[in-house]
């Protein structure tokens, strides 16, 4: 790679590394404020396809900021595994076993992302329609093709990071062989 080049790649690296570094400290922070102001926000802004009848008491809505912690923290785990490889690509190192293993995290947090949207829609249903009226409150669940997708996307990505790591050792038996 020419010194141009990884130059280039390095200062794009460098660009992503804060953007994703500040999302992991921002998102908690947007979603805290999002609950907190929940009452105040029009019915479009409620994430589910459920109708909420009444304002929400304070412990609901900090029920529903730590229920919708579990997808904010599979995004942010996802964030800080980017900021660490983009570290990594701004130091220069590009194939190593440090960059292997952040794109098998990446592969599993894809696949923890599923897991946690699976757990999230029926938790936070629950939550905010508790103050419905008696036969308004609800329970919703959700699966769709593309958390399927999503699954296959993040088990391809562990594999191609399996196939990474057998190529960056059979690269350094061939460098120490004489």
């Amino acid at each position: 790679m020419e010194n141009e080049d990884l130059m280039r790649i390095q200062r794009v690296s460098r660009r992503f590394r804060l953007l994703f570094s500040a999302l992991v400290v921002i998102l908690p922070l947007l979603s805290l404020i999002y609950w907190l102001g929940f009452n105040h926000f029009p019915q479009e802004f409620v994430p589910l396809p459920i109708r909420v009848e009444a304002e929400l008491s304070l412990l609901a809505r900090l029920l529903g900021f730590v229920i919708s912690m579990l997808p904010i923290g599979v995004v942010i785990a996802a964030m800080y595994i980017l900021a660490k490889l983009f570290n990594l690509y701004e130091k220069g190192i590009v194939f190593a076993s440090p960059t292997v293993k952040c794109f098998r995290q990446l592969g599993w947090v894809l696949m923890f992302w599923v897991l946690a949207s699976l757990l999230y829609l029926p938790m936070l249903s629950g939550v905010v329609t508790s103050v419905n009226p008696p036969g308004q409150r609800l329970i919703a669940a959700q699966l769709g093709l593309s958390d399927f997708v999503i699954l296959l996307m993040g088990a391809i990505v562990v594999l191609i990071s399996w196939v990474m790591d057998e190529a960056r050792k059979l690269e350094e038996e061939q460098a120490h062989t004489v």
